[in-house]
Formats: C-alpha cells, structure tokens, sequence
C-alpha cells in the first residue's frame, strides 16, 4: 500500500503525490542540515543519527 493510500485509510485525508513527495524532499534536506551543522559543533552522535534517518527516508 503507497503513502497516499495510508494517509487516506488511516486519517481520512488525501494528499496529492506532488505534495508528499514536496514534504519528503524537505524533510530530507533538514536533516542534512542538521547533519552539517551537528558535526560542525562536534555533535559526532548527533549527526550520525541524522543521517541514518535520511538514508532510512530515502530508501537507504
């Protein structure tokens, strides 16, 4: 089952495939920022786990 179709089932709403894929890409750019940013000021662990939730995000 897709995610319109579990957003439909589960919530009662419907989400246009443009605008969840909008969210996705944006969600994934904030968490690359905020892996940049983590390790920057040294926050190793912090930025590991960021970026281990992007990959999981985007399929990796």
């Amino acid at each position: 089952m897709g995610v319109i179709s579990n957003l439909s089932k589960q919530y009662g709403i419907y989400a246009y495939a443009g605008d969840v894929l909008g969210y996705l890409d944006g969600a994934a750019r904030a968490l690359e920022a905020v892996e940049l940013i983590a390790e920057s000021y040294g926050k190793k662990e912090l930025g590991e786990k960021a970026r281990e939730l992007r990959e999981r995000m985007e399929g990796g």
